[in-house]
């Protein structure tokens, strides 16, 4: 038997195996696994975990929804920048934008692109951390001692030690800064953006929380968006020409 089709049958059968918890999956994956030198995060990646305290051979386990675990040196923080480098910085666009919209600045900003929406319980990319990505997003399932499993598109339940109710937040957050940043001409077509976000992720979760849709839309204020949105990415080119610029520095000296 081919070896690639042999770790794939083994990948399978773990995946309809039960949950799995986070702390394990790194272990469990690795006999079907491959190793990458430089990968990437892609639309059909489901999760980013940081595994460089469990193995002194690799830092990060990237599991996607078509295609067999990869483990690699590369740190969750590389893998992140990278893809931030090689879309435009959609990322931090994304991230200033709807800092600006909001007025309110928090660490555990999720990382929102077309293509992925990532979130993090702990929230920031200054330290190595686990990303899942909400558009392959089935369920979510509060579990007894603050625990949550997490469930996708690919059949994959993963129990973490993080709080529902922290990953409620995050992805009700990072939906509404998907919707507000890429569909805010849509306000009048809801169920357009409805049908569009149903075929385009793979996740089950948007189907059965479209109420969060209809939330982004109640109050939004269109024109002020693209006002923020137009100084995100000015922002983010006054930072290339100085590194040490901040956000509320470069704001407060701006006027609309």
């Amino acid at each position: 038997m081919d070896l690639e089709k042999e770790k794939m049958d083994w990948y399978r059968e773990l995946v309809h195996g039960g949950t799995i918890k986070l702390e394990e999956l790194y272990e469990k994956c690795l006999f079907c696994s491959i190793e990458k030198s430089n990968p990437y995060i892609t639309t059909s990646t489901i999760l980013i975990h940081d595994v460089s305290d469990m193995s002194k051979k690799h830092n990060t386990l990237i599991i996607s929804a078509n295609h067999l675990p990869v483990v690699t040196t590369m740190t969750t923080k590389e893998l992140i920048n990278d893809y931030e480098r090689n879309h435009d910085f959609i990322f931090e666009k994304v991230r200033i934008t709807m800092i600006n919209y909001d007025g309110t600045q928090t660490y555990k900003t999720p990382y929102v692109a077309k293509d992925c929406v990532l979130i993090s319980p702990t929230g920031s990319i200054k330290q190595e951390a686990n990303f899942f990505n909400v558009t392959h997003l089935d369920a979510l399932k509060k579990m007894p001692g603050k625990k949550t499993i997490l469930s996708f598109s690919n059949h994959l339940d993963v129990e973490d030690s993080f709080d529902k109710k922290i990953y409620d937040r995050q992805v009700e957050m990072s939906i509404r800064y998907y919707f507000s940043y890429f569909y805010p001409s849509l306000i009048a077509n809801i169920p357009y953006v409805s049908q569009t976000l149903k075929s385009q992720w793979a996740g089950e979760y948007i189907s059965q929380h479209l109420k969060l849709i209809y939330g982004v839309y109640k109050n939004v204020d269109i024109e002020l968006l693209n006002k923020c949105q137009y100084k995100a990415i000015n922002f983010i080119y006054a930072k290339v020409k100085d590194p040490s610029l901040t956000i509320s520095e470069y704001f407060n000296e701006q006027e609309y």
